[in-house]
């Protein structure tokens, strides 16, 4: 788990994080790394997470087909 080492190896606890799930049309860039279509249906995903003291410590892009998408999500 990514926090968990963030918290062992740097001391940093993660409190919180904030998502965003976006429907965007694959790129040229999608295209040729992902052999999707370009103007295709994907998604796209950004997430910020933030420490005990309020401050933004991870951040993240994810970039996927939508064709066969399960998705799920636990945090505690």
């Amino acid at each position: 788990n990514t926090y968990l080492i963030m918290e062992r190896e740097f001391g940093v606890l993660v409190v919180n994080a904030r998502e965003w799930l976006q429907a965007v049309p694959a790129s040229a860039v999608d295209e040729a790394e992902l052999g999707v279509a370009q103007g295709s249906p994907m998604l796209a995903l950004t997430r910020v997470s933030f420490s005990v003291d309020g401050q933004p410590v991870e951040s993240r892009r994810v970039r996927f087909s939508s064709e066969k998408l399960r998705y799920f999500c636990e945090r505690s």
